[in-house]
């Protein structure tokens, strides 16, 4: 009897622990679908470089760590013929639904001896084919620097001030990306033009971290919540400035 009890405890604890790498509200297809097409993305890379258009929307967007941006699946394939690279696995560490049509997703891949971190935006209205991509290569895991939530604070404490021009120079590298639509705002002053809502005495906001994730000692990758004047979801990728310390690099709420 107890024998049989064990058995099926260990049973159920490997069921649970498997369920674990989902967060949010994700299916079980969801779940199968977001496997299939990172899949589908390794597979095009690995062996079929004419399958790789297949594995993005119409009009994709990926960003680089310099904030440089390429805006179409033909800059992407080009990049990929360019820089050719082998993927031994890929995994997802997190994925959560932003809204009826996106998923934000943090995950990675390991090629020889590197080991990468993306973050992406999927369309699950089209098999979660990415609109937006991030790569970088990624150290041995760092421990989270509390730095980050001084500065996310200092974010929503400048935000709440009203002054948009002093919260985008204070906290935003120059160049940043700023993907809310297409074309994405990638210079700091027309950032703060485009933040302007923010000086209205009644807007207020408050960012609320759901997932972070630190890629190297100076990239980190945050996914979160807004709540107040905007209620949806955001994505953060914070980078940090030998001088200055973490600033952002790219802000989406799509």
């Amino acid at each position: 009897m107890i024998k049989n009890i064990l058995i099926i405890g260990f049973i159920l604890f490997q069921f649970t622990g498997q369920s674990q790498g989902i967060t949010g509200n994700i299916s079980n297809s969801s779940t199968d679908q977001r496997q299939t097409s990172n899949f589908r993305w390794m597979n095009a890379l690995n062996n079929d470089m004419s399958s790789l258009e297949s594995c993005y929307t119409s009009n994709p967007i990926k960003v680089f760590l310099d904030a440089t941006v390429v805006e179409s699946i033909n800059g992407i394939k080009d990049h990929y013929k360019s820089n050719s690279i082998k993927i031994d696995s890929i995994w997802t560490t997190f994925k959560i639904k932003a809204n009826n049509i996106y998923n934000y997703e943090i995950g990675g891949f390991k090629s020889g001896k590197e080991i990468f971190m993306h973050l992406i935006i999927t369309d699950s209205s089209k098999d979660d084919k990415r609109t937006f991509e991030f790569i970088a290569r990624s150290s041995h895991v760092q421990p989270h620097d509390e730095e980050l939530n001084t500065r996310r604070k200092k974010w929503v404490e400048l935000c709440n001030m009203h002054n948009a021009g002093n919260l985008v120079r204070e906290l935003y590298h120059n160049p940043s990306v700023y993907y809310s639509h297409r074309p994405p705002t990638t210079d700091r002053e027309a950032l703060i033009s485009e933040y302007g809502y923010m000086n209205n005495p009644g807007y207020s906001l408050k960012l609320s971290p759901i997932h972070i994730e630190t890629v190297t000692e100076n990239l980190a990758f945050e996914i979160g919540q807004c709540e107040g004047s905007y209620n949806g979801k955001y994505i953060l990728i914070w980078r940090k400035d030998p001088v200055t310390g973490w600033k952002i690099l790219v802000d989406s709420n799509i």
